[in-house]
């Protein structure tokens, strides 16, 4: 408790890569890209919607061999349905519903600041603290990158090129071939695609010869208003925004004519749109050019290429799957060897954190997103992932999917005619069964469903507080909110809110079967199974209470690791005693087991952890410290990690439950006959099967608290295919794609974090990792003890 920060934390995820190995990046986002028919991660169109992009492969050969050797995210969302917000999020991590200039037009009087910011184009700019906290400043000061920035820009403060041009310029090392914003009519100059590419090739050239590694942000203005491309591709190769070229770009792309050959020929006849063909080849013939010239540097191996469009473009301006969904697909061998397909849900907040973590680096300030490195092999999302459009809001929580206005607002009629209920203030749909949300279950009498609205709208008014640019955040007009745990709900102030009054819950080791709503929790189907590295893997089924702290029935229990501690979490280093000169040697990336973390926090400041200590802040708990309170939890959201030592008592005989899994499958304490101090031989994910004190006398499948990590579930078992339906280590490491990966590091720790005398000891850790064999490696390979055990270790064999 006295470690926390009363600030909130940004996301510190990381991979750490070997000395020097930092990767290039290469961010391509094309301007209202369509998702070909082809690829079949596109969301499911409304009743109605017709086909717009049904391109062969041999049409966009480059394209198509882009994504046949890049891992294909299914569920890919951008941060808002029109192109600035989008962009926004992507060069900050944050929503743009946070942007400054968004947040001061609210509270100019131009809009109400109790309906929260209107994020649109016009209200989105990188103005205010975002001129310094973006990636590309983090990734120039923090990664020594040359950065640069080719294409549409759409974030400037200023209607005029050359300040426009400026305030790019002040973000990035290089800025070529720039667009203030999108091409109208009366502009003297239109696409030009060859010119965005020699100035990308530029950039590259330029990293290489300063032996710097690259990050270029890549924005092709096609295949926006795709009315007007055969004509612009039909037109000068020297026309810019800058004026009439003296002499043609030098890409290597076809000519223009031969462009338009192939366009014609792709839609006559096909039902492609021409100008959507002529946008199309250009791009593919684009992208084929920037990566040969990647390649002619030697460079594509070790360069993260992404490729996305900004927004969905199948009802643009609406946050409905066809506006937000995106196509993204990323090819990096280091971290994808083959083709692949990553079902974790992602949002364009995400890819900061996750580049700064492919640099080994943190962000410098708070960021909304989640680094996905480590996380790949999960289907679900670390958390709630938001989408924002003017005053409508939208989160997607596992398979739920929630709208909320706080105006009501107005939609064409082919709309209105496609989505039932869109222009509804709330909206809530199961895309598991309606993934092109026909049917809003917001009045249904379903109880997962009402569940699901209650935590759908808890979730989203804890958003709407957050980023409200109102001076009282809580006056901001949002969802009504329930209680989520036991006891009756009391409404509070708030424009159209009601908020929970907490209530006590019985004391330690009471069940208790009040419902509860909780994070999102993904159920396997098939097993072993991948349990969540950040965010929770089960909850709680009893209440407790510690040192006056009293934790409900339904916390929420996380898996064994830390998103990483940084810059931006000093504050947390400090208020353990740190000493300041030493807070950076207590930085630990991400993926590290909670355990792991404190011991290499206690070694880089040279303190003892945990420890009681009258000269620190007093907390609930009195003096003591450490990254987890007593009873193994932290933070204001409260979460468990390890022990949950309040839920149960160390007596008798098996212990009691504690928790249960995604799957319903019961967590108990530590012992299994704490009378003859016995504890029980696990599998790799932590469970065995065995009688329990709730199995009415037969062997059932369960898990154990455990005093070293996973703590609790180490993954979902039990593995139907092994002779003894345990899960091995070997198991274990083959479900989970950040084990053995090759981002192995070397920690330091003292042997004892209470005496130091007793020295220190090294050894290798694989971040995100959770399968540890006997000896507590997540890199070695001795067999668990339970595999060679006299005692038998299968259900069958305990029921004989």
């Amino acid at each position: 408790k006295a470690a926390e920060d009363t600030t909130k934390a940004a996301d510190t995820t990381t991979m750490a890569p070997a000395p020097g190995s930092t990767p290039n990046i290469l961010f391509i986002q094309v301007d209202d890209m369509p998702f070909i028919d082809l690829w079949t991660e596109a969301p499911v169109p409304a009743p109605g919607m017709p086909s717009l992009s049904d391109f062969t492969t041999a049409q966009l050969p480059n394209l198509a061999q882009l994504r046949s050797e890049s891992a294909v995210f299914t569920q890919a969302y951008s941060s808002s349905a029109m192109c600035a917000p989008a962009r926004f999020s992507v060069l900050t991590g944050r929503y743009a519903s946070r942007s400054v200039s968004g947040q001061n037009r609210a509270n100019s009087g131009t809009n109400d600041p109790t309906l929260g910011t209107y994020v649109s184009v016009p209200n989105t700019k990188i103005s205010g603290t975002y001129v310094v906290n973006n990636v590309a400043k983090d990734l120039h000061d923090k990664a020594n990158m040359w950065t640069g920035a080719v294409g549409k820009w759409h974030l400037a403060t200023s209607r005029e090129y050359e300040p426009a041009l400026a305030e790019a310029q002040n973000t990035f090392d290089y800025v070529g071939a720039f667009y203030r914003d999108n091409i109208v009519e009366e502009n003297d100059f239109s696409h030009n695609m060859e010119w965005l590419v020699e100035a990308g090739q530029k950039h590259m050239t330029e990293a290489k010869a300063k032996n710097k590694p690259f990050f270029l942000y890549f924005n092709p203005t096609i295949v926006h208003s795709q009315d007007t491309l055969m004509a612009a591709l039909s037109s000068s190769v020297l026309v810019t925004p800058i004026g009439t070229l003296e002499t043609p770009p030098v890409s290597g792309m076809p000519s223009r004519a031969d462009m338009v050959a192939t366009a014609t020929a792709a839609c006559d006849g096909t039902g492609i749109d021409c100008g959507l063909a002529a946008g199309m080849v250009w791009l593919d013939e684009g992208i084929g050019a920037l990566l040969n010239h990647l390649d002619s540097l030697g460079l594509k191996d070790n360069t993260f290429i992404m490729f996305q469009s900004d927004h969905g473009m199948g009802q643009k301006s609406t946050l409905v799957e066809q506006g937000v969904r995106i196509p993204l697909f990323v090819r990096y061998p280091p971290l994808f060897p083959t083709a692949t397909t990553v079902e974790l849900p992602t949002s364009a907040v995400d890819y900061a954190p996750t580049w700064l973590g492919l640099a080994g680096q943190t962000s410098s300030y708070d960021t909304d997103g989640t680094s996905w490195l480590g996380l790949l092999d999960q289907t679900e999302a670390a958390g709630p992932i938001f989408t924002e459009m003017n005053y409508q809001r939208a989160v997607l929580v596992g398979k739920w999917k929630y709208i909320f206005m706080s105006e009501a607002a107005t939609f064409a009629a082919r709309v209105v005619g496609r989505y039932p209920a869109i222009q509804d203030l709330e909206q809530l749909y199961d895309l598991s069964i309606d993934p092109n949300e026909q049917t809003s279950l917001v009045s249904s009498s379903d109880a997962a469903a009402q569940a699901a609205l209650t935590q759908c709208r808890n979730i989203m008014a804890a958003h709407i507080v957050d980023t409200c640019p109102n001076a009282d955040p809580s006056a901001c007009v949002k969802p009504k909110t329930v209680a989520t745990t036991g006891g009756t709900a009391a409404t509070t102030g708030g424009t159209g809110a009601t908020t929970a009054a907490p209530t006590a819950g019985p004391t330690a080791a009471t069940a208790d079967t009040t419902s509860t709503t909780r994070a999102a929790c993904p159920v396997p189907t098939e097993y072993p199974a991948v349990a969540k590295r950040l965010g929770n893997v089960g909850y709680t089924i009893v209440s407790g209470e510690d040192a006056g702290n009293v934790f409900p029935v339904g916390e929420d229990i996380f898996g064994p690791f830390e998103a990483g501690f940084g810059e931006t979490q000093n504050n947390i280093i400090r208020n353990l005693g740190c000493p300041e000169e030493k807070v950076t040697n207590a930085y630990v990336i991400g993926g590290i087991d909670t355990w792991t973390a404190e011991a290499m926090m206690s070694y880089g400041c040279g303190i003892s952890l945990p420890k009681t200590d009258p000269s620190l802040p007093v907390t609930d708990a009195g003096h003591y410290v450490s990254l987890l309170d007593m009873c193994g939890g932290h933070t204001r959201d409260y979460h468990f990690h390890e022990r949950l030592s309040c839920l149960y008592e160390e007596a008798g005989a098996h212990s009691t439950a504690v928790g249960e899994s995604c799957d319903g499958t019961k967590l108990y304490g530590r012992w299994e006959n704490f009378e003859e101090s016995k504890r029980p031989m696990l599998d790799a994910c932590n469970g065995h099967f065995g009688v329990t004190p709730d199995s009415n006398g037969e062997s059932v499948y369960h898990y154990h608290v455990t005093d070293k990590a996973p703590f609790t579930f180490g993954c979902f078992g039990p593995d139907p295919e092994h002779e003894t339906k345990m899960v091995t280590v070997e198991k274990c490491r083959e479900v989970y794609r950040a084990c053995g990966d090759g981002d192995t590091i070397s920690i330091t720790t003292y042997v004892d974090s209470q005496d130091f005398s007793k020295g220190t000891v090294t050894f290798d850790y694989d971040p995100w990792c959770p399968c540890f064999d006997a000896d507590g490696s997540n890199v070695g390979t001795k067999e668990l003890p339970v595999f060679s055990a006299a005692e038998t270790t299968t259900k069958a064999a305990e029921d004989t």
